[in-house]
This record gives C-alpha cells, sequence and structure tokens, in this order.
C-alpha cells in the first residue's frame, strides 16, 4: 500500500548490521546510484545506526518495555527496511509481519519495520524510526502480552511522541511536532479518535497528547502502555497511578 509503485515484493541488500539492527536497503534503489552517493549512503546508515542503538533503543525500552525478543524470528536484532514509499509516507510497520506465514501469507516472520529511503541523512529519519520503533513495541506490550489491539489514534501518536521524548523536536523549525501543528492548524475541527489515515488525524492527535504531556506530565502518555486497557481508559489508568483526580 505504500510503496511507490504499490510491489508487493521488494529485492533487498543487507546494508549494515548494528548491535540491535539489521538496515537493508532497496536493491534497484541502491543500484541506481553513483559511487559518491553510495558512500554517503552507508554513512548516512551507519550514522542512523548508531543513533538507534545509542539512543533510540536503549530510552525507548527502558521508557515503554520491549519488542518481542528474540521475536517470530529468534532473533534479537530487528530489521529496518529502506526503499522508496509514496510522496509524504515516512514509514510504516506490518502487524502480519509478527505472525507465522500460516496465519499471515504477507508476513517476513520478522520484526520489522519500513522506512522511506528518501528521508536518509535527513534529520527527520531519526524521527521516524522512533515513531515506527513504538509500533513494535506497541505490539508486543499490548497485542501479545495482553491481548489488546491499541485505538489507532492513540498507538500513532504514542509513536509520534517518541520523537518529543528523545529531544528530536527541541530545535522546532523542521521537527516533526512542527510537521504535526501545521496539519493541526489546517484541520483543528477534525475528529480525534475517528482514524481515516490522513495527515489532519495525526496534527489532532499529536497536540491532544502534546496538551495532556504539558498538564499532567509525560509519565501519563508513557504509563499508558502498561495499561491493561486501550485508548482513553488506559490515559485515565495512568492518571489515576499517578494519584491524578481526573478523566480524559
Amino acid at each position: 500500500a505504500y510503496d511507490n509503485v504499490s510491489r508487493e515484493k521488494l529485492e533487498t541488500v543487507l546494508e549494515k548490521v548494528s548491535q540491535n539492527a539489521y538496515f537493508y536497503v532497496e536493491a534497484d534503489f541502491k543500484q541506481g546510484l553513483s559511487d559518491t552517493d553510495k558512500a554517503q549512503l552507508a554513512k548516512d546508515i551507519d550514522d542512523l545506526s548508531f543513533e538507534f542503538d545509542n539512543v533510540i533503543y536503549p530510552k525507548l525500552t527502558a521508557t515503554y518495555g520491549f519488542e518481542w525478543k528474540k521475536g517470530i524470528d529468534n532473533d534479537e536484532r530487528i530489521t529496518v527496511v529502506l526503499h522508496r514509499l509514496k510522496k509524504g509516507v515516512a514509514g510504516y510497520f506490518k502487524t502480519e509481519d509478527e505472525y507465522p506465514f500460516l496465519l499471515a501469507q504477507k508476513s517476513n516472520e520478522r520484526e520489522m519495520i519500513y522506512l522511506n529511503v528518501d528521508y536518509i541523512g535527513k534529520t527527520l529519519a531519526k524521527s521516524f524510526l522512533a515513531h515506527e520503533f513504538i509500533h513494535l513495541i506497541t505490539f508486543n506490550q499490548k497485542d501479545r502480552l495482553k491481548g489488546l489491539q491499541e485505538d489507532i489514534w492513540l498507538n500513532e501518536t504514542r509513536a509520534d511522541f517518541a520523537s518529543f521524548l528523545l529531544g528530536y523536536d527541541d530545535s522546532f523549525q523542521g521537527s516533526s511536532l512542527q510537521q504535526r501543528i501545521n496539519e493541526f492548524l489546517y484541520s483543528s475541527s477534525d475528529s480525534l479518535t475517528d482514524w481515516t489515515n490522513q495527515k489532519s488525524d495525526y496534527g489532532i492527535a499529536s497536540i491532544f497528547l502534546q496538551y495532556v504531556g504539558e498538564h499532567y506530565g509525560n509519565k501519563i502518555i508513557t504509563s499508558s502502555m502498561e495499561a491493561k486497557s486501550v485508548g482513553f481508559n488506559s490515559l485515565n489508568f495512568a492518571l489515576q497511578k499517578w494519584g491524578i483526580q481526573k478523566t480524559i
């Protein structure tokens, strides 16, 4: 659905093995690069993998808990696939990849996330990697361990919030947060919970969670992951846990 030409199969090459991830690149994309651009791509992936191992992975797992380890593929590392996506798509996560092929015929049977290769080397790449990694954590913490399916609006905006927690939005200009604020201002009357996967949905949900964090503390958002509930109920669980006599 997100591939730039709607391919369902993709040939990739392993570009980097880091402490916590394998980084694969779309073979046709890499083949079309000049030697100079190939060297730059390798450097950009080195930088991103270093950030993942030393900042994104340790901070987000300490805050929210771990992804499924060793997972469906019996491997400690996750898989990151960099390929060409449709314009405006930063990345995605497929729940099917966490199930055996016999149950989900499009499964890659890995803890796997996908990123738009066009963003590699740009500041936003770190935010997008953090966002998609949160989806892996959420699958394990909610779906697998608690038998719950998180409300889409909270699943997406909690993933967005990772960029803020990691400090990637501290420099506001060009940040993921600035992007979400602009989307909110463009369509501020959009429904919070009626999710149609439009940019306006991300805008309203992200601003709502920023409001919650600012008024009650970021711990309300992070504690919602441990709740044996989803959506508003999980946020209310967190409020109660921290002794705040309010509901959302």
